[in-house]
């Protein structure tokens, strides 16, 4: 019986990792561990880290995180902080707080861009994005405590 290649250990290593990480983004956006949806989960991921796999063995599909990008990431750390204690706070209230719902322009992003927009958008536990509307660069948020800037987009733009 011959031995495992180092190439095998590669790619199967390569295989569980990407595994690991795209279920754990699913859990992150389903919100649930029950069983059935792990199951669902476990499977979608195997077959897309798959699929991630051979397109990139067959010489396409390249994907970096582009430096610019990380530029945001404090923003919205931070937002997610400051939005954490405002709704700290309008939870404590003794009169609840009249949420609004909102669109607020992004640009012309193209779909890729206007997905990651309503991801980040939606990580600070204030605003929502309940919409989006690739065609007028305008995405419909609903916040739970009106503010003047829209913090968790503010990161949002075509560059």
């Amino acid at each position: 019986m011959p031995g495992i290649a180092p190439s095998d250990v590669k790619l199967l290593a390569h295989l569980t990792v990407l595994t690991g990480l795209l279920l754990a983004f699913w859990i992150a956006l389903t919100d649930n561990t029950r069983p059935w949806e792990l199951l669902v989960g476990g499977v979608c991921a195997v077959v897309a880290a798959v699929c991630g796999i051979v397109v990139h063995r067959a010489g396409g599909g390249e994907f970096a995180i582009e430096p610019r990008w990380l530029r945001h990431v404090p923003g919205i750390l931070w937002s997610i902080v400051s939005e954490s204690l405002l709704v700290m706070r309008a939870a404590l209230s003794p009169t609840p707080p009249r949420g609004r719902m909102r669109a607020v322009p992004c640009g012309a992003l193209g779909e890729g861009a206007l997905a990651v927009a309503s991801s980040l958008g939606s990580a600070a536990p204030n605003l929502y994005v309940v919409a989006e509307d690739e065609a007028q660069g305008v995405l419909l948020i609903h916040e739970l405590v009106p503010t003047a800037a829209v913090s968790g987009l503010d990161a949002v733009d075509a560059s």
